[in-house]
């Protein structure tokens, strides 16, 4: 659904609207179109500019029905800023909105990473290198997450069907999940921010 198509309240009267069934994060934060290249302020500014126009505090004195609308459109506000406001989970969301089914890693990748696990439990020592490293990984494959879906962004249905780039990207999103996990559960912080809801 285009974000014209999802309007919070009537453009005639200011109305708020009820929660249309099938709109999307994008759509409904009023961005023209889905796409993995928004800023955090961007996306921060269409939140704050369409959840002011919603909140239940200027709508308290309405009739039951609209303040349930704006009750429902704040709390859809709120989700559709939470589903795509990390890059990770916008792509997350871009990639499964598309169709594209979760990928599954290599073996070999599965056991390197085991492997980094059980030798920064037998020598300490390394895991200050192991973080460093397995973030420096991480980064280089969040860019080519990036590179990946740029073309996407800019073709009017780059989003709608499965393709080979969406694949590449669910490939790289599991491995950006798993090395995350290692370094989150190696104590070096989170790389995903959203990391304990996946």
């Amino acid at each position: 659904m285009d974000g014209a198509l999802a309007p919070v309240t009537c453009p005639s009267c200011g109305a708020v609207l009820p929660v249309h069934p099938r709109v999307t994060p994008f759509a409904l934060l009023g961005l023209s179109r889905p796409r993995f290249d928004v800023t955090a302020s961007e996306l921060e500014r269409a939140w704050l500019e369409r959840s002011r126009r919603v909140h239940p505090d200027r709508f308290a004195s309405k009739a039951e029905a609209e303040r349930r609308c704006a009750a429902e459109q704040i709390a859809a506000l709120n989700d559709a800023k939470r589903a795509i406001f990390e890059p990770f989970d916008r792509a997350l969301w871009l990639v499964s909105h598309a169709g594209v089914e979760a990928a599954h890693l290599d073996q070999a990748l599965l056991l390197e990473m085991m492997e980094l696990r059980e030798g920064v439990e037998a020598a300490p020592d390394t895991r200050e290198r192991v973080v460093a490293d397995v973030s420096a990984r991480f980064r280089g494959r969040l860019a080519d997450l990036t590179a990946t879906l740029a073309p996407l962004d800019l073709a009017d249905d780059g989003y709608q069907a499965p393709s080979p780039a969406l694949r590449r990207a669910a490939l790289l999103l599991a491995e950006l999940k798993m090395l995350a996990r290692l370094v989150d559960d190696l104590g070096g912080g989170k790389l995903i921010g959203t990391l304990d809801d996946r």
